[in-house]
């Protein structure tokens, strides 16, 4: 079985308590982990109650529950918001952090969505797939800001050690689908232009013998794939 970070789990899924701080405090990093922690189970809970979401998953080859569970996957119903009101310390941070834009809406919803993990397990990023096409809307959707973390950082490593290689895929999905097919080394870009230092830096320290990129037969995909070799050639 592939594996995967053994993510930090905080116990119950409300958001509502347990993260208070004053509207003008700087959140550290932990109060940051303590929310994306519970916003990740809230999603994973709501997975489970979603058909439309499961028959998707299904529909994409990639609905084992097992598998679903251990990496967390959810389901964003866009009723994260009514968990905490907007002037609550709550809400206020779900704002900060991306979940809940400033017209009240929620980022992710309607999308499938996972969580990302840093190096020690945490989780400190978010991938969504939006389902049903909207024209106009895009379907793969992050957290604003700076990507943070790596999906499947550990299998990638477990992959480097035993000298198989790793692949690069452009996005969690594909590395998921990957994954499931059998292919425990897949990790995930974040889109076409989306090579971090966080992915050469997790290179540099495993030094696999080899690397795969495997981006979609598109322009863009072939492109990117010429551009992404030559920056992990010096490697």
């Amino acid at each position: 079985k592939p594996a995967v970070p053994e993510p930090r789990i905080v116990r119950g899924s409300s958001l509502i308590e347990k993260v208070m701080l004053p509207a003008s405090a700087v959140q550290p990093v932990g109060d940051r982990g303590e929310v994306i922690e519970r916003v990740v189970a809230t999603y994973h809970e709501s997975l489970s109650r979603s058909k439309t979401a499961l028959e998707y998953l299904k529909s994409r080859g990639i609905g084992d529950m097992e598998m679903l569970r251990r990496f967390r996957v959810g389901y964003s119903s866009g009723t994260l918001k009514d968990k905490a009101s907007a002037k609550s310390d709550t809400g206020k941070m779900l704002r900060a952090f991306g979940y809940v834009n400033e017209r009240g809406y929620e980022h992710f919803t309607g999308c499938v969505v996972w969580p990302i993990h840093d190096a020690t397990g945490a989780a400190v990023g978010m991938y969504g797939r939006r389902m049903i096409g909207k024209q106009g809307a895009p379907k793969h959707l992050y957290l604003p800001g700076p990507h943070r973390g790596i999906f499947n950082r550990t299998g990638a490593k477990a992959a480097a050690a035993s000298g198989k290689p790793v692949i690069m895929c452009e996005c969690v999905i594909d590395a998921h689908s990957c994954i499931v097919a059998g292919i425990s080394s897949a990790i995930a870009l974040y889109g076409t232009n989306g090579l971090t230092g966080e992915h050469i830096d997790l290179l540099r320290e495993i030094v696999p013998q080899k690397i795969v990129l495997m981006l979609d037969a598109d322009k863009a995909g072939s492109e990117a794939t010429v551009k992404i070799a030559e920056r992990l050639a010096p490697l």
